[in-house]
C-alpha cells in the first residue's frame, strides 16, 4: 500500500514537473531578446518652451493673393468696349458703335469725328473726352464764314442746277405758271383768262397785248419755261 501510494506521488510530481518545463521552454526567451532599452530625456536638462515656439509647433499653409492692379486704358483708339462703358450715357450698343466706326475711319484722329456715330452729340463726346484721349489729335478743322458758304452754296445751287424743261403754254396750270421766277398772281390769272378766250394759242408772243407783258419779259422770263406747239414766232 505504500509503495503504491508512493508511485503516485512520484508520478504526480513528474506530471507536474513535465508542465513546468513545457511552460518554461514556451515562454522563456533570451534575456537579451526581452530587453528593450528606452533612453528618455531628462526632463531638468531640456530647455524651456516658450509660448511662440508652441505656436510655430502648430504648421499652417497659407495662401497669399497678390492683388495686381492695372492703370485704366486711356487711348481711346486702343478702348474695348469694356472701358468705354466707364462713361456714362455708353451702353453696350453704342460702345460697339464707337469700335465699329473707329474701324471704318481707321482710328479717330479728331475729336468731333466722334460726333458722325449716331446717338453721340457735343456732350456725350466732352464726357468720352474727360476719360479718354488721342494721341497725336489733329485740331478742329476750320470752317469758312458763314457769307462765305452761302456764296459759295448759292453759287454751286446755280451752277449744278438743271435747266428747266418747256412746256407747252397751252397745257399748263396756274401754279406751273407760278412757279416761274418774276411771275406775279396778276399776270398769272391775266394769261389765263387769254389763253382761256383765245381757244388755243398759236404763239407766245400773242400776249404781248396784255398790259405789262413785252417781247423782251417773253424771252427772258417766259420761253425758257414754255412754248407754243408749231409756234409761228418760233423763229423771233
Amino acid at each position: 500500500m505504500k509503495r503504491k501510494t508512493s508511485y503516485l506521488l512520484c508520478g504526480s510530481a513528474a506530471a507536474v514537473l513535465l508542465a513546468a518545463v513545457f511552460i518554461a521552454e514556451r515562454y522563456h526567451q533570451p534575456q537579451d531578446a526581452l530587453t528593450v532599452t528606452v533612453r528618455t530625456a531628462d526632463p531638468k536638462n531640456l530647455p524651456p518652451v516658450t509660448t511662440a515656439q508652441t505656436v510655430t509647433a502648430i504648421t499652417t499653409t497659407e495662401t497669399t493673393t497678390e492683388t495686381v492692379t492695372t492703370e485704366p486704358v486711356r487711348d481711346l483708339n486702343l478702348a474695348e468696349a469694356a472701358d468705354l462703358l466707364r462713361v456714362d450715357g455708353i451702353g453696350e450698343t453704342l460702345a460697339a458703335d464707337i469700335i465699329a466706326h473707329r474701324g471704318e475711319i481707321g482710328g479717330y484722329v479728331r475729336r468731333s469725328q466722334l460726333t458722325e456715330v449716331s446717338g453721340i452729340g457735343e456732350t456725350l463726346m466732352e464726357r468720352i473726352m474727360q476719360e479718354f484721349e488721342i494721341n497725336g489729335e489733329l485740331p478742329p478743322e476750320t470752317t469758312a464764314p458763314a457769307e462765305e458758304q452761302t456764296e459759295y452754296t448759292a453759287a454751286s445751287e446755280t451752277t449744278e442746277k438743271a435747266p428747266p424743261v418747256p412746256k407747252d403754254l397751252n397745257e399748263i396750270g396756274r401754279e406751273e405758271l407760278l412757279a416761274v421766277p418774276e411771275m406775279t398772281e396778276e399776270l398769272a390769272d391775266r394769261i389765263l383768262e387769254f389763253r382761256a378766250h383765245a381757244g388755243k394759242m398759236v404763239s407766245v408772243y400773242e400776249l404781248t397785248v396784255l398790259k405789262g407783258i413785252d417781247r423782251e419779259w417773253i424771252r427772258r422770263v417766259l420761253k425758257p419755261y414754255f412754248y407754243i406747239e408749231g409756234d409761228i414766232y418760233a423763229a423771233d
